[in-house]
């Protein structure tokens, strides 16, 4: 029986959809990235996630373990940091902008959802179009169409729920991927943040 209200599946929805596309980044590398390195990877971003100094740990030794050369665990570095942490990014400014916009009634951003919106351009052209509908969403109130054929509003009261969990995983995601655990945050487990 489900007896989550209705609201709680919308607020999901965007999040879910964020993941979506930042996992899609990282499917060229899923063959040669530890199946346990992509699990701490979804701990780590998902809403409830958290991250303590062990999954840290073992996150780096089982890339090492596919990446035994320095040159090849830099690159392996890059690739999740410019693929993973810009896209959670990118997410946190539209989650940014959308606040904005619902504030002043039309479409604003952020300037670093501009620049980060000009460098996936490129990459993910259709990422435009899904980011407008959603800033028009905010700032019009117009539905948006959802996979299942239901529609969502960007409402203040979705991006108050979301935003507080899109920049506790992207820190979350930044401290996994600092291949140096900081010590002055540790808290051994960093489920606080999100």
């Amino acid at each position: 029986m489900d007896i989550k209200p209705p609201i709680f599946k919308l607020r999901l929805f965007p999040i879910i959809v964020g993941l979506i596309i930042c996992f899609g980044m990282i499917g060229q590398a899923n063959a040669q990235l530890p199946k346990r390195c992509q699990e701490i990877i979804q701990l780590a971003m998902s809403t409830d996630g958290y991250l303590t100094r062990d999954m840290h740990e073992e996150f780096w030794s089982s890339l090492a373990q596919v990446a035994p050369s320095e040159d090849e665990m830099r690159m392996f570095e890059q690739y999740l940091t410019k693929n993973l942490l810009y896209m959670q990014q990118y997410q946190l400014e539209l989650y940014k902008s959308a606040q904005l916009s619902l504030v002043a009634g039309k479409i604003l951003t952020t300037s670093r959802f501009d620049k980060l919106a000009k460098g996936l351009a490129e990459d993910r052209p259709g990422q435009e179009v899904i980011a407008r509908e959603f800033l028009e969403s905010a700032a019009y109130g117009t539905a948006i169409s959802r996979p299942d054929g239901r529609t969502l509003i960007v409402t203040q009261e979705i991006v108050d729920s979301v935003l507080p969990n899109i920049e506790s995983s992207f820190a979350r995601l930044q401290r996994l991927l600092n291949r140096s655990w900081n010590t002055s945050e540790d808290a051994e487990d960093l489920a606080s943040q999100g």
